[in-house]
């Protein structure tokens, strides 16, 4: 669902940058530039909420299948 909310304003930037069609090499490097800091900007904030969400609702502590501890059942015979 992510990737179709983010698909959507990639496509109209790229078809924004393909319709300034008298612009010069170094307005596009420029337009280059200034999108790839956008793109980093973004996941550095997506990255700071993920990890501050994760704070506030730790994940819950580790509950086994077994009810007691078994030796391991996957032993190989002696014979081998």
């Amino acid at each position: 669902m992510l990737t179709f909310a983010l698909y959507f304003p990639g496509s109209l930037a790229i078809s924004l940058l393909q319709d300034s069609i008298g612009i010069e090499f170094g307005d596009q490097g420029r337009k280059l530039l200034g999108g790839f800091a956008v793109a980093v900007v973004v996941a550095i904030v997506f990255t700071v909420i993920k990890f501050r969400r994760r704070d506030k609702h730790p994940s819950a502590a580790f509950i086994s299948v077994t009810s007691c501890a078994e030796d391991d059942a996957t032993t190989k015979p002696p014979g081998d």
